[in-house]
């Protein structure tokens, strides 16, 4: 149960992640944040169009749709949602996924087949809307604090609401959630606080 829960945080947190470019250097394998990147419509069509190379197997194989998926924006693949909500909480299917790993550097990655449904959804979305944007704010971080209240409640039997003293955040499920921002470097929770700990 524990292992589960935990796989179901690292999956959130690294969603939070920006593009990277991924490859493999005279030093080993690395993983730079992306510079520049197209727009999201772009992104969209290059990325559904790899994803049906890729599954009829006409020159796109792992690495090439590794490499394409971790260098999109969180805008474009934040439509690919891996944890699904049940009646038993928030689980993972880990065999839609592949991963990346390099010093300092971890995600996840759908596998085409099971990602293509969404793109193609939020290309016929986005044509007949005209938007020319994809992102709902605050979408993936609203989902990766669910998916760390609901492994706290699934661990602990705890409600994981927040508790306030002296007009700051305390408990054992504060320190859960700054925990979780110290292994993945990010401020998620820490930012909630005012970057105070208690």
């Amino acid at each position: 149960m524990a292992a589960e829960q935990a796989i179901i945080i690292c999956v959130a947190m690294l969603a939070l992640a920006r593009g990277h470019d991924i490859g493999k250097d005279s030093h080993g394998y690395f993983a730079r944040p992306r510079k520049r990147a197209y727009g999201p419509a772009r992104q969209l069509r290059d990325i559904a169009r790899m994803a049906k190379k890729a599954i009829a197997g006409k020159k796109v194989d792992s690495k090439k749709w590794r490499t394409a998926w971790v260098a999109l924006s969180l805008a474009v693949r934040q439509v690919w949602k891996p944890l699904v909500k049940t009646n038993r909480g928030w689980r993972l299917d880990r065999s839609t996924i592949l991963t990346y790993r390099s010093p300092g550097f971890t995600t996840v990655i759908p596998k085409p087949e099971y990602v293509l449904p969404d793109i193609v959804a939020e290309l016929a979305r986005r044509t007949k809307e005209g938007r020319s944007k994809i992102r709902r704010p605050g979408e993936p971080e609203h989902a990766a604090i669910r998916s760390v209240q609901t492994a706290y409640q699934t661990l602990t039997g705890k409600s994981g609401r927040r508790t306030v003293r002296d007009g700051r955040r305390t408990g054992p499920y504060h320190r859960f959630c700054l925990e979780i921002d110290q292994i993945f470097g990010t401020t998620l929770f820490t930012k909630r606080d005012g970057g105070r700990d208690r």
